[in-house]
């Protein structure tokens, strides 16, 4: 009689791992009842360029002619950079407040170099109430035409 329950009890011992195996795996297959973070804050785009002009939730501006557009990272999404045609200036439009020392330098200009001109303005954008901070960083040889297109960049914000 021993013998003949060996078998029997194998088979049940069997049936068990593979019944516990099944719902392992079957677990595995229960649909989530909340989205990841990172799924449910899975960013649109943020901003559309048009011609004359850069949009964004919190504000437009009209961009210097024949400057480039380039967007900030993911996690700071109302963040630009404008960048003119030889680079040697930039102008930084954010929705956070910006110093001097933030301000991205393009390689050949270093901070030490006094032939530069930064400056940083706090604006407020009236429809939406947002402060808003512009910055220029570029040579100082071209300080006047700078001042034109930083001051002309920064009254466009609407």
């Amino acid at each position: 009689m021993n013998s003949e329950n060996k078998p029997t009890r194998r088979r049940q011992v069997r049936a068990w791992y593979a019944l516990i195996l099944l719902g392992g795996l079957m677990v595995g297959c229960i649909p989530a009842r909340e989205v990841p973070p990172q799924l449910s804050a899975t960013p649109a785009q943020s901003y559309q360029v048009t011609e004359d002009t850069l949009t964004t939730f919190l504000y437009s501006v009209t961009p210097p002619d024949g400057w480039r557009i380039i967007a900030g990272p993911a996690e700071d999404p109302y963040t630009f950079q404008f960048i003119n045609p030889d680079d040697t200036a930039l102008i930084v439009l954010s929705n956070h407040d910006l110093t001097p020392e933030e301000l991205p330098r393009p390689s050949h200009l270093n901070g030490d170099d006094p032939a530069q001109i930064m400056r940083v303005v706090s604006i407020i954008e009236r429809a939406t109430r947002s402060m808003l901070s512009i910055g220029i960083i570029g040579l100082s040889q071209d300080k006047a035409a700078l001042d034109a297109i930083f001051l002309q960049t920064a009254t466009s914000v609407r």
